[in-house]
């Protein structure tokens, strides 16, 4: 229904198990507006307490939907179409 709604959100999906995922989100999500994080593993309190409030992936059925295989990934709205960007993290 992207012809009558726009979603302006941005959705970080990430693993706060690892701690290269966590240090690439703190260090990108102000580079967006309106974000907000989805975890596909880790302790959703932890998360909370660096992001605030947090979303949890619950089976994956968020990311099978939009096709996620990697995370961490961006996903946001580009016209009609979902555009999720999965992100390489490596030693930075």
């Amino acid at each position: 229904p992207f012809e009558r709604v726009h979603f302006s959100k941005t959705l970080f999906f990430f693993n706060a198990d690892d701690a290269r995922q966590v240090a690439w989100v703190k260090k990108h999500y102000a580079d967006f507006n309106h974000v907000k994080f989805i975890l596909t593993g880790g302790d959703v309190r932890v998360a909370a307490e660096l992001f605030g409030r947090i979303y949890f992936d619950v089976n994956g059925l968020i990311s099978t939907k939009l096709h996620i295989k990697h995370v961490p990934s961006i996903v946001n709205q580009d016209g009609l179409y979902w555009q999720v960007r999965e992100v390489g993290v490596f030693d930075e």
